[in-house]
């Protein structure tokens, strides 16, 4: 009798603790914060998850709250279109993805981060199943969904954070044909034109992780990327990840540098007033002919060494 008892109790204990992972899992808790600390949100794909996963030891937890919004496989877009690998088959996605931002933002942003940093996209260089159709992500069609989809996102954040940070991916390695198509590099610079764009639109501020990986352009980024081409290599995600919430946090407080978020500047004399701004404009990049690349406008920095 007792020792049915006892395994009626561990039973119960599991069954518990079950519980608790999934609610966790589904259900993301308030974060504690210092007081004094600046809240950090980061919200993303396994990019930027393997990096907090490996990274943190560089956040300053007497500065800094980082919160961990990411999940793997993940872009976030509204109602995750299909998306189709290199292979022909539709890439899986965990059930919580299923609605997109919507549904996976609002649970963070219950303690008003400080700032909220955007780091996706990987995703998004897929083909997408967009109205019953397979679309390259330099299609028209494709361009319009993924910059609306991003715009929307990011004007939602913001009313949600004291500040929005969004970051341009970087090209995928010459490793990454497990899963990306050869013309990965076109499809980048598709998607990276996508998030200059809705950047631009929502006001906020974009900074540039393919010109910290990749200084000398797409086809030299640095080896930091052995395992399959798309995730930084543990022993240099310290590093990686201090770069993006460093920089976000530092941009992020004087928008007024960033390109894409350039305000007019009006000049005033005793008889006339002029306007001008100093946003370059950047032609979207059209369905895939030849491999090149886009010049960034956006902020970066150059990597550690």
């Amino acid at each position: 009798m007792l020792l049915r008892h006892r395994t009626l109790v561990r039973t119960a204990m599991g069954v518990a603790a079950l519980s608790a992972v999934l609610l966790t899992a589904c259900e993301p808790t308030t974060v504690p914060t210092k007081p004094g600390t600046q809240r950090v949100l980061v919200l993303g794909d396994s990019i930027p998850s393997w990096l907090i996963k490996d990274g943190t030891k560089t956040i300053n937890q007497a500065t800094t709250t980082l919160v961990d919004g990411t999940l793997e496989a993940c872009d976030g877009a509204r109602s995750n279109p299909p998306a189709r690998a290199v292979t022909g088959k539709v890439v899986p996605t965990p059930a919580a993805c299923a609605k997109g931002w919507p549904s996976m933002y609002p649970p963070y942003l219950k303690i008003r981060p400080d700032v909220a940093i955007v780091m996706t996209s990987t995703h998004a260089m897929l083909d997408h199943q967009l109205d019953g159709t397979w679309r390259h992500p330099c299609h028209a069609p494709a361009h319009a969904w993924y910059q609306n989809d991003m715009a929307a996102r990011l004007a939602y954040l913001k009313s949600h954070a004291g500040r929005v940070v969004v970051v341009l991916p970087a090209w995928p390695g010459t490793n990454s044909g497990w899963i990306m198509p050869k013309d990965s590099v076109k499809r980048a610079d598709c998607v990276r034109a996508d998030i200059r764009a809705a950047a631009r639109t929502a006001g906020v501020t974009a900074i540039d992780f393919g010109a910290y990986l990749c200084p000398d352009g797409p086809s030299a980024c640095k080896p930091w990327r052995t395992k399959d081409g798309m995730h930084i290599d543990p022993v240099r995600a310290p590093s990686a990840l201090g770069w993006v919430t460093g920089t976000a946090m530092q941009t992020g407080a004087d928008a007024a540098t960033s390109a894409v978020t350039a305000q007019p500047v009006t000049t005033t004399s005793s008889t006339t007033t002029s306007t001008t701004t100093t946003t370059t404009s950047m032609p979207v990049p059209t369905a895939p002919s030849t491999t090149t690349s886009s010049t960034s406008t956006t902020t970066s920095a150059p990597p550690p060494t």
